[in-house]
């Protein structure tokens, strides 16, 4: 695992991260993978089965679980975000998990963290959380970058070479919220099985779409020439990049109870 150095979570919730690119840049590749999980997630669930989304932003999962007649509540520290979710009609408590659930949630068939548990700094306390919260039957799904993918190494070498920016901001630290650690299936897989649980199934997703390429690149309000440029660089050689180490992994994990 690899950890950042001296980061925090800036409770202000303001940074260079623009709310409203990310949200353009991610949609139509979050509903992609989405329905991806949802094919992996339907074999756990049972009728009336119940989930918990940690990190649920404006509420898109939430949104599919509906559509495909799933009951899901969310948990948001962003109190913007947690309210446009709840005005889309989702029940979505405004805190930090596990702390401000305060028993409104327990015994859930899933918890599911969408590029979110590389966000939390005290990741053995949310898996032990997990741990207590999830039915005996229940799945912990974790979809998350990985530090094997092209990316990941790709920036590593270019910091090594002295051009610091891309794996700055691999790590989103002029964010708000930026990455506290990275992950490979390996790790994490040792990491979470450490604290009670059992890989039940991985695959990987959709990194990076040609259509979102631009919207990605902006969601970052700090623009320059080079990031910019970037963006052609990036289109050009797509079909490359996804014969390439994936970037993206989604875990299924089962309690040991």
């Amino acid at each position: 695992m690899d950890v950042a150095p001296k980061v925090t979570f800036d409770k202000s919730f303001v940074s260079d991260y623009d709310q409203e690119k990310g949200k353009l840049a991610l949609r139509e590749l979050r509903i992609n993978n989405y329905k991806e999980i949802f094919k992996h997630l339907k074999k756990f669930l049972k009728p009336n089965s119940r989930g918990l989304e940690v990190g649920c932003a404006y509420g898109l999962f939430l949104e599919m679980c509906r559509d495909n007649n799933i009951a899901c509540t969310g948990i948001e520290p962003e109190p913007d975000l947690a309210e446009r979710a709840r005005q889309s009609g989702h029940q979505v408590i405004t805190g930090f998990f596990p702390d401000d659930l305060k028993g409104q949630v327990s015994n859930v068939d899933f918890i599911i963290f969408n590029d979110v548990f590389e966000h939390i700094p005290d990741i053995k306390k949310t898996v032990e959380s997990c741990h207590q919260l999830l039915s005996k039957d229940g799945v912990l799904i974790i979809n998350l970058p990985l530090s094997s993918g092209f990316f990941y190494k790709a920036g590593t070498l270019l910091y090594k070479l002295g051009r610091k920016q891309p794996m700055e901001r691999l790590w989103q630290l002029q964010f708000h919220s930026p990455h506290f650690h990275y992950f490979n299936k390996e790790n994490l897989t040792r990491f979470v099985e450490a604290n009670g649980f059992k890989l039940d199934n991985f695959h990987h997703l959709t990194t990076i779409t040609k259509d979102s390429i631009k919207h990605r690149i902006e969601m970052d309000k700090n623009q320059s020439i080079v990031k910019k440029a970037t963006i052609g660089i990036i289109k050009l050689f797509l079909p490359l990049i996804n014969t390439l180490p994936k970037d993206i992994g989604c875990f299924y994990f089962k309690p040991i109870k």
